[in-house]
């Protein structure tokens, strides 16, 4: 705490005098080390800044983490790990994880994936039921659990100018998941992650070409940061190929690139690039929101050539204007935590088509 000092000759604020209001000592777990603190009657806060209750056991021995209370002489909570299962090595009344140097408990739990009402998605010392909600810094968080996954799904709009019916519907879908992981001891060792991939069908029947593309696995850099991503494709089978290049002379290359990054805070970055056609949706499972979502553009403008494609001019024309306006109005909803990294085509170059706009 400071106060302020007025100068009195000029009657103005000139400096603030520290007020010491806590300082302790601790051992590791937490115990004031006798004759090495001091703390006024007004402050309550203590080890790991959380709440003391002097009451039950004395000055400094008694501690309220929110989830769980802690006795810092015996360096055990008084109730079980709410998620103890997920660690039957580690007895439940521990501190977080017998590391009480390496690691901070913020509220008596452990580490689990948040997301807040901004969208923005983190990893952090606070362990808790799956759908929860705490409050951090004065933010509402809710708990997604120690496994994130998310969803990334290209699909054709009802509607779409595609010259052909019966083509709308999903026609690729990545689900990535990014793991926590923990050692014997129950100290947090790294991030993993897993990819598994699904090609759409037509008419729920006739499914697109086998997908290609690669997975980098996430890997921890030497800034701290973890990072990761992947890089996925696929087209019509070949029959349809045939039936599209006769009608418009061309095929889509459906296609999503997605890096992502957890910081030293823990706090999760996406960026996603993919092409004009088709629209694309990233959702987090475990919530009912839509992260990022893309319209596609018009099919004729973008990929069409011929005279079919030709004959088709203003009806892309009028398409593309409905999807210009339903990407304003979708980008002002989608989350901080996924930025757009450009439209691209082929085997993943950035392009740009000559008569439609850089960004959705």
């Amino acid at each position: 705490m400071k106060l302020p000092h007025i100068d009195i000759v000029v009657n103005e604020l000139s400096a603030f005098e520290a007020v010491v209001s806590s300082a302790s000592d601790y051992y590791p777990f937490g115990m004031e080390m006798p004759g090495r603190s001091y703390s006024s009657n007004s402050y309550r806060y203590g080890f790991n800044g959380m709440e003391k209750d002097d009451e039950i056991k004395g000055s400094g021995n008694h501690y309220d983490f929110g989830l769980r209370n802690y006795d810092t002489r015996l360096g055990r909570m008084f109730s079980t790990d709410p998620r103890s299962p997920e660690y039957p090595w580690q007895t439940t009344y521990a501190y977080h994880r017998n590391s009480p140097i390496a690691t901070i408990d913020y509220l008596g739990g452990g580490d689990d994936w948040y997301i807040d009402d901004d969208g923005n998605v983190s990893w952090n010392d606070t362990r808790g039921e799956v759908g929860s909600i705490i409050e951090v810094d004065g933010k509402e968080l809710e708990n997604i659990g120690t496994a994130l996954t998310v969803d990334v799904n290209s699909y054709i709009d009802e509607g779409n100018d595609l010259p052909v019916p019966g083509g709308a519907g999903d026609k690729l879908t990545n689900t990535l998941t990014i793991t926590g992981n923990y050692d014997l001891d129950g100290a947090f060792s790294g991030f993993t992650s897993s990819l598994s991939t699904e090609v759409g069908k037509t008419f729920g029947i006739i499914s697109g070409s086998d997908p290609w593309g690669s997975q980098s696995n996430i890997s921890l850099g030497e800034d701290g940061i973890w990072r990761g991503g992947f890089e996925s494709h696929t087209q019509v089978n070949f029959f349809e190929e045939i039936g599209l290049r006769l009608l418009v002379g061309n095929i889509v290359d459906v296609n999503q690139i997605v890096n992502y990054s957890v910081g030293a805070n823990g706090v999760l970055d996406f960026t996603i690039g993919h092409g004009t056609y088709p629209s694309v949706m990233l959702n987090i499972e475990n919530t009912y929101d839509i992260e990022y979502q893309f319209m596609e553009h018009s099919f004729i403008l973008s990929h069409g050539i011929g005279m079919l494609a030709n004959s088709m001019i203003i009806q892309g024309i009028v398409r593309q204007e409905e999807s210009y306006l339903i990407n304003r109005s979708l980008i002002k909803n989608n989350s901080s935590f996924v930025k757009f990294n450009g439209y691209t085509a082929g085997d993943g170059e950035l392009f740009s088509y000559p008569h439609l706009p850089k960004n959705p």
